[in-house]
């Protein structure tokens, strides 16, 4: 499977138009519907949980509506186009946390490097 990305149908259709998304926060906001799953003690993401896009999805207030109606779209997605949705989604939090640590232990050689060469 290929990451969550703008080229991807499911993607493209659940970014906002006019919104000032990045990568960083949109992995950021399917975290959150992760979480909601959690809370609502479920093992794996439902329709419902994505409700909350509509509260995540926008920064300013004039976005609010964009949001909102993104977020009725995403609800709207067949099963099949919910269930590869959200693996996608994992799938690119997987990179972005694997990413994350690469850069933890490149940071934590350049110290110790770093350290050596002081006197």
């Amino acid at each position: 499977m290929t990451p969550c990305r703008p080229s991807s149908p499911s993607a493209a259709a659940a970014r906002p138009k006019g919104s000032s998304l990045n990568d960083r926060r949109w992995k950021k906001t399917l975290k959150i519907v992760q979480d909601t799953a959690y809370l609502a003690g479920e093992t794996s993401t439902t329709p419902e949980d994505l409700l909350v896009l509509s509260h995540a999805l926008w920064r300013e207030p004039k976005e609010y509506s964009a949001a909102r109606e993104t977020a009725g779209r995403v609800t709207a997605l067949r099963t099949t186009d919910r269930k590869n949705y959200v693996a996608q989604a994992a799938q690119a939090l997987g990179e972005f946390q694997a990413q994350q640590e690469k850069l933890k232990a490149w940071r934590a050689r350049a110290a110790r490097v770093l350290a050596r060469s002081r006197p």
